[in-house]
Order: C-alpha cells, then sequence, then structure tokens
C-alpha cells in the first residue's frame, strides 16, 4: 500500500515539474508559493459510490455548476476546479473558501473559465461546458481544511445569486483501469444491457465504472446500486435532475466527460471511454493490460483507438456468403431458463471501413494528464510535449455494435451504402474472450 501512495505521490510531483499550465500566464505569473500539500493525507477508498450528493444549482438565467474539485497537480499551487454549464456571454462568477473552522476567504473573480469544447458554436439558449478555475490562496496553510466554496453571480435581471458546493478531495485506490461510460445513461436502457458492459469489460481488464444517470429505470437503477456495493461503480445518480437537457449537448455529455476525468483523477491509472455498446478490443493481446505493455511510452497521455461498426442484425443473410459458422446466441442457466448472449459475442461481421483518427474514435487515457476533454479527441493536454497516440488497428480496435436496420437510431445513410457494396468482412476476435464472458454472465445471471 505504501508503495501504491508514494507511487501517485510522485505521480504528482512529475506533473509539476513538467509545469502544467492549467490557468492563464497571466493568473500564473501572481502565484505565491505555500507549504506545499504533501502525502500525509492520502487515503485509499476501494469502496463502489451512489453519489446523490452532487446536484445542479442555477445562477442567474443561464449558469448551472454541479461539482467542485481540489486540483492538486502542482502541489503549491493547488486550485479549486468547479464544473458546469453557461452561456457564452454570460457573467463571471466569484468565489468564497469556506473552511472547516467556519472562516470564510473571498476569493474574488475565477482566475480562469476554461471552455471544455472549443469546436462547439453556442448560439442564444445554447449552453456549454466550462470549468471555473481558483487558485487556491496563500492563507489556507492546507487544503484539508477547505470544505467548500460559494459561488456567486451577478446579473442584471436575477441580481446576486448563490450556490455553495462542497469541494471533493482527490480520491485514491489500487485499481489500474477504469471505464466512464461517456453518455449519460437515458431513456429505455435495459438492465441486462447494462450487465453485460460491466461484464465484458472486467474481462477485458476494467476494475471501475463511473456512470451518469440522466434518466433510468428502477431495474437498471437497482442493477447499478448493487455493482456499487461490489466496489465497482460509481453512480452519478442526480445528473438529470435539474439540467437543462435540450439546452446542452447529448443529455450534458460535453462536461460529463470531462468531469469524469476530475472524478478519476487517482482513482486509476486509466480511463477507458467506450459508449454501452462499445468495447475497445486488443487484437494482439488478451486484455488492456498486456495491450498497454505493447504499446504505452512516456511521450503519450491518450490511446486513440479508430472504429468499426459491427452490425447486430445483418448476420443472418450473410454468414454463409462469407465464410462465417452460425455462432452460439444463447447459454443454458437450468432446463427452464436461458440467457441471450451479448451481440459482443454473436456479432461477427464488421464493416470492413475502419474510420479515420479522431471519427467515432473513443480512447484510453490518463486522467492525471488531462486538460480539456472531446467525445472523439482530446483537445489540451497539460504539456505540449504530451501527444495522442493513435493504435493501429491491427494492435487494437474500437468496436461499435449496431443493428443494421430498425431501431430509434438507425445508422447513417453513408454506412448503409457502405455495406450495400459489400464492404463487409467476418471478424471473430470477441471469441478469444467467450468462455471467460459467459463464466461472469452465469455467475451474475443464473440464480
Amino acid at each position: 500500500m505504501r508503495i501504491q501512495l508514494l507511487k501517485y505521490f510522485f505521480t504528482s510531483l512529475v506533473a509539476f515539474g513538467i509545469g502544467v499550465m492549467i490557468l492563464n500566464s497571466a493568473t500564473l505569473s501572481r502565484v505565491n508559493y505555500r507549504h506545499c500539500i504533501d502525502d500525509s493525507s492520502i487515503k485509499f477508498n476501494e469502496s463502489g459510490v451512489i453519489d446523490t450528493n452532487s446536484q445542479w444549482r442555477k445562477l442567474g438565467l443561464a449558469t448551472y455548476i454541479f461539482t467542485a474539485y481540489l486540483d492538486d497537480r502542482e502541489p503549491c499551487s493547488p486550485l479549486i476546479t468547479v464544473m458546469g454549464f453557461g452561456e457564452k456571454s454570460e457573467s463571471p462568477l466569484y468565489g468564497t473558501l469556506l473552511l472547516l473552522s467556519g472562516a470564510k476567504i473571498y476569493l474574488g473573480k475565477y482566475g480562469d473559465r476554461k471552455k471544455l469544447n472549443p469546436t462547439g458554436h453556442y448560439t442564444l439558449g445554447k449552453l456549454g461546458p466550462y470549468a471555473y478555475l481558483w487558485l487556491l490562496p496563500v492563507e489556507v496553510i492546507d487544503a484539508r481544511y477547505s470544505r467548500s466554496i460559494i459561488v456567486q453571480q451577478y446579473h442584471p435581471t436575477t441580481g446576486k445569486t448563490e450556490a455553495e458546493i462542497p469541494i471533493t478531495r482527490p480520491v485514491y485506490s489500487t485499481k489500474t483501469f477504469g471505464v466512464c461510460i461517456d453518455s449519460p445513461l437515458f431513456g429505455p436502457v435495459k438492465a441486462q444491457t447494462i450487465i453485460q458492459n460491466i461484464e465484458i469489460n472486467k474481462v477485458l481488464g476494467a476494475e471501475w465504472f463511473t456512470i451518469y444517470v440522466y434518466t433510468s429505470d428502477q431495474a437498471s437503477l437497482q442493477v447499478l446500486h448493487k455493482y456499487a456495493g461490489e466496489g465497482l461503480v460509481d453512480v452519478v445518480q442526480n445528473w438529470g435532475r435539474g439540467l437543462p437537457g435540450d439546452n446542452t449537448h447529448y443529455f450534458g455529455q460535453t462536461l460529463s466527460i470531462n468531469e469524469c476525468a476530475y472524478r478519476n483523477m487517482y482513482r486509476v491509472k486509466y480511463l477507458v471511454y467506450t459508449d454501452l455498446d462499445e468495447f475497445i478490443v486488443p487484437r494482439k493481446s488478451i486484455g488492456w493490460a498486456d495491450m498497454m505493455k505493447k504499446i504505452e511510452n512516456f511521450k503519450y497521455d491518450t490511446y486513440l483507438f479508430r472504429h468499426s461498426y459491427f452490425f447486430e442484425n445483418y448476420n443472418n443473410t450473410t454468414l454463409d456468403s462469407l465464410h462465417v459458422s452460425a455462432s452460439q446466441t444463447e447459454f443454458t442457466c437450468n432446463a427452464s431458463y436461458r440467457v441471450e448472449l451479448p451481440k459482443f459475442l454473436t456479432s461477427v461481421i464488421r464493416l470492413r471501413k475502419v474510420h479515420p483518427p479522431k471519427e467515432k474514435s473513443k480512447y484510453i487515457l490518463r486522467p492525471l494528464y488531462k486538460s480539456t476533454i472531446g467525445v472523439h479527441e482530446i483537445f489540451e493536454h497539460v504539456g505540449d510535449h504530451i501527444k495522442t497516440y493513435v493504435v493501429p488497428p491491427d494492435y487494437g480496435l474500437l468496436h461499435h455494435y449496431r443493428l443494421f436496420s430498425g431501431g430509434p437510431n438507425p445508422v447513417a445513410a453513408s454506412t448503409v451504402d457502405d455495406v450495400k457494396r459489400n464492404q463487409r468482412i467476418p471478424d471473430e476476435h470477441a471469441f478469444v474472450y467467450k468462455e471467460k464472458i459467459v463464466e461472469a454472465l452465469r455467475r451474475r445471471l443464473c440464480r
């Protein structure tokens, strides 16, 4: 345990040494260094989380803030980072730090407002994701004494509004791979879909999951709560309560993917970003750990995986022509109960086309070195010398399982045209994991 603790503390010092440029240069020039954060306060937590404390707080007419984090990647100049949505022309935010003793320290206007989706064009009424940054003042000798931040906004129409947000300090664990399900749950997501995703990713190497709930039925929530009780999941349960989803991109996705990195900055070494119907599958390795040993390099903090479609309902008419044998579609729990296998093991035909980098791509990243995260690419690293590595498809590929026709979210017309031109091939790489996946699903479902 002590070795793991020292490893994380050393990583923080490395991040400080390479010059993490999080605030703008004008703000950094005014930094007064204080007693640096040491490792005496680091505590490991391997428990699952049902987060009902984080909630949306509205300021003014259209500013919504959700969480606040202590960012100590520069241990001698820690930051308070507030995550939220706002309009491009919103009034500035002002902060007051509330200490555990009850004392208050006025922080003034934020030192920086970082746009988390720099390619987005926000029209009137549309909200963009932002991180609002304040430098922890020199009066605070130890960041552990900070309890919360009171955020204020002055607006001509609403006057002064304010909200208090607890400050979340870094959480450490011994886990290596975590998964951020990068689309908040919404609509009729089946509980079995969640179970299949978690169990498949566990076989690939996942030890931790962060899932944002915009809407969900009771059965899916019960599944998530059970996994949280087993120390596997952080359920962000209030994501959809108070968020104006119609005014944000895809139920707040552009903020949730960045919030997930802050939430897991020290909890895991790697974060895997995929959706419920996507999996990053090694091609020359068994599992993520073995794959990362082959491709990891100190020059890179993000590993981008190119995308290919696997069609759920295209196999029936093409198996013979592509010389693919019909695969098992279910397994038996007992004489009267059979369970359908996940599409990961039954959809074995994919589009020949592998999309270019940043087009539908997903990635594995090191959250400690992230600054601005996009859905299909990383917009900003913490240092100019740190880059993204595009993983060759023969080392790892993003499998995306979709209905070829029908369903609420049909594939694009251009994809249908590609398939009609016979641009499809068999791909059975998932079968390497079949035995372990079936065993895991049997333990979970055959009760």
